[in-house]
Order: structure tokens, then sequence, then C-alpha cells
């Protein structure tokens, strides 16, 4: 979305490619277009989506302390993880962390979310935001879930619990390669179209809609699909079905 945005805007959209090895952060050469004349924003997903992985914290503040621009930090699914930059808040006057109620708190489609950074930045946004850009209804419901995160955090535990299973089943498949994955979904490396095809196929006939993924930020010539982890309560419930029948 933020390639969507910055065109609707009416800004130039730069894409840095990850390591094709590791998904990990080019800090270099994200520094070399953020010290260009033009460049404003740099916005980095922690942890990143579709790879799912965090990338080492001590690139993340080399750019915001090298690169002279404002630095967003999407912590959209912070809570499957639980790393983050908030207490660097304190230190960087242009640190700003995004965070969203649509992934742990399943409020996808009420468009809800938050920023956190310091005064200065926060009221500069006020100054453009829309007055009304959050309804009445969406504003409640995110206030009984943010005053109930404890009860949510078993569903979490569990959603974590089931992505590590995933994985290393899926990993037991060769040539299939599960990626580690720091978020609710796992990243999975299928080796060739044909297989990306026929699996993402056999799924959708079971009813089971996975993502198909092909982005040249982090590869060219790999294919992947991304399989969001099913919450175990559902697995049990689909486990004893099958038992009684």
């Amino acid at each position: 979305m933020y390639k969507i945005y910055s065109i609707i805007n009416g800004s130039n959209f730069v894409q840095i490619p990850l390591s094709q090895s590791n998904f990990s952060l080019n800090e270099d050469k994200v520094l070399e277009e953020a010290k260009k004349e033009d460049s404003s924003i740099v916005f980095i997903a922690y942890p990143n989506a579709p790879t799912g992985n965090y990338f080492a914290e001590d690139k993340i503040i080399k750019i915001i302390e090298e690169s002279g621009c404002l630095v967003v930090v999407d912590e959209a699914y912070y809570e499957f993880g639980e790393k983050t930059f908030v207490p660097l808040i304190s230190q960087y006057d242009n640190l700003v962390i995004l965070r969203t109620f649509s992934k742990a708190y399943s409020l996808a489609s009420l468009r809800v979310g938050y920023l956190l950074s310091n005064p200065e930045i926060i009221s500069e946004v006020r100054k453009v935001k829309s007055p009304f850009n959050v309804n009445t209804f969406s504003q409640l419901a995110a206030q009984v879930v943010f005053e109930n995160k404890e009860i949510l955090k078993d569903s979490i535990k569990k959603i974590i619990e089931e992505r590590e299973r995933l994985t290393n089943k899926i990993n037991e498949l060769p040539p299939f390669k599960a990626h580690p994955s720091r978020t609710n979904f796992v990243l999975v490396e299928v080796g060739s179209k044909e297989n990306a095809d026929l699996v993402y196929n056999n799924l959708l006939k079971q009813g089971i809609l996975v993502q198909t993924v092909s982005d040249p930020a982090f590869s060219t010539s790999r294919y992947f699909l991304r399989i969001t982890g099913l919450l175990y309560s559902s697995r049990q419930r689909r486990d004893a079905t099958y038992t009684k029948d």
C-alpha cells in the first residue's frame, strides 16, 4: 500500500530489493536513496511482509540516524513477535511507529490503526488528517479490543504455536521450504511455477485459499506461496469432525 498511497499523493516511490539469500535489508542502498534531495520518508515493515522476517535492528537504527528523512516503522504484526522500536521514540525525533487492529485483533474491515511518535510529529499529522477518518462503530470496536487485550493473548499464542507447527510440517516435505516467520503467516518456497500452481489449485479445491507471491523486491526467479496459519481451535474442531466420521 505504500506504493499506492505514494502514487495517489503524487510522490515518487522507490522500492529497495532485499537480499536474495535471507531477505535481509540493504541499509546502504536505502540510505543512498534516502539521501537524495527529493527524498522525505522511508517506510520499513517490521516484521516484513510477505517474507515474515525481522530486519536487523542496528541496520534500521543506522537508517534512522543517517537518512535525514522521516522513518516510518510499520509494526502491523507486532503482536506475533513483540519486537518494537517504540522505546526509541524519545531518542529520535524522526521516528514514527504504525500499529493496526487488522492483524492480531481481526478488525481488518474496520480500518483502525494508530500512530506512535513524538508530540511534534503527532501535531503535524493532526493538521492534515481527515477530521472523521474513523467512524464511531470502528472506534468503539477498537476500544473494546484494546481494553480486553489480555483476553485475546491466548488466541495470539495459539496462532503462534500453529504457525510453528505448520512451518515444521512443511519443512518435512522437500522441495518445499517454509521460511521462519514472526507474523501470522508463513512464506513457502515451492521450487517451481508448476508446484505453485499445483498446490494453489489443490488447496483451493479443498476450500483453502492461499496467496501466490511474486515480488521483485525479494526475488525475481523463485516461486512462493503465502499461507496464513489456522487457529489451533479450528484445527481441533476439524480433527474432531474427522474422528467422529
